[in-house]
């Protein structure tokens, strides 16, 4: 199959990876000229596992794809979906996988009738420009968002070591992830810590549990098992940092406001998540940290 992937985070990248791995011509697409030259250079590389050489262009020279998979971060999604909209009838189909929920509102604008989201609950770490680590498998789980998800699609990309799953009813899945994204990623954030010392330090363990309860009710999940998803991940994931401290530390906006701010603007049960949204946005202030263009 003929397929491309724009961003090449670590979820990107291990997309692009496994695909081509498993016999699909990918392409993949990136903004910045550096990582260009390494991906053509080097190719993709997974730490103890073997390297592939995808075809790597700049995002603006997008081409014709039978699946096209979007994994960049939420506050870079503006002009992707700007130049998505404008070449949709390059793409068969078009499956969307980012944190958070503030992206759905404006995917069902776009002028394409086959659209899909879903969530990536591999662990993967980005370690170079053009290497990644695998911490866990899991699996992609996907949905149609305007319209029926295509089994027959996703069972031609789907492997044994990289499945990819069509789900009917993924928001709930998508609402569980949320929760999860709003716990870790602003507390290790904020403090600077691993996934696991979450657990570790009996007041930031008290701040997750209220972020926890806020999120699960507003949400109508149940409490107890999320809190427990929570922990779980946790300690899935100790030694791990989130993708928010990732960003803090190296001077990068957040996904705060697709978090968080999106639990904070939709609810008002959920103060805590407003506090954490200030916060981390006073420290990207502190930081010098330049909002993505």
């Amino acid at each position: 199959m003929n397929i491309g992937v724009i961003g090449m985070g670590a979820v990107g990248m291990l997309v692009a990876h496994q695909l081509e791995s498993n016999g699909h011509h990918v392409t993949c697409y990136v903004r910045r000229e550096e990582q260009l030259k390494q991906l053509k250079q080097s190719g993709i590389s997974l730490v103890d596992g073997q390297t592939v050489y995808p075809e790597v262009l700049y995002t603006k020279q997008i081409n014709t794809h039978e699946l096209l998979v979007v994994c960049t971060k939420q506050t870079q999604l503006d002009p992707v979906l700007q130049l998505i909209d404008t070449n949709a009838h390059l793409h068969g189909s078009i499956l969307f996988l980012q944190n958070g929920m503030g992206h759905i509102q404006k995917l069902e604008k776009l002028k394409h009738n086959s659209i899909y989201v879903g969530v990536c609950e591999h662990g993967v770490n980005k370690t170079t420009d053009y290497q990644i680590k695998l911490n866990g498998l899991g699996q992609i789980k996907v949905t149609g968002l305007n319209s029926c998800a295509s089994d027959s699609l996703y069972n031609q990309v789907s492997a044994s070591k990289f499945p990819i799953t069509v789900h009917e009813h993924l928001i709930k899945v998508l609402n569980e992830k949320l929760v999860v994204n709003s716990v870790i990623n602003p507390l290790t954030g904020l403090y600077e810590i691993r996934n696991g010392e979450v657990l570790k330090y009996s007041s930031i363990e008290q701040l997750a549990k209220q972020l926890t309860r806020e999120a699960s009710e507003s949400l109508q999940l149940e409490v107890e098992k999320m809190w427990e998803l929570v922990r779980n991940i946790c300690n899935k994931t100790s030694e791990n940092k989130s993708s928010m401290l990732i960003d803090l530390e190296n001077g990068r906006e957040t996904e705060i406001d697709y978090m968080n701010g999106y639990l904070a603007d939709r609810y008002q049960s959920v103060p805590t998540h407003l506090l954490m949204t200030q916060l981390i946005k006073a420290k990207e202030e502190v930081k010098g940290v330049k909002k993505w263009t």
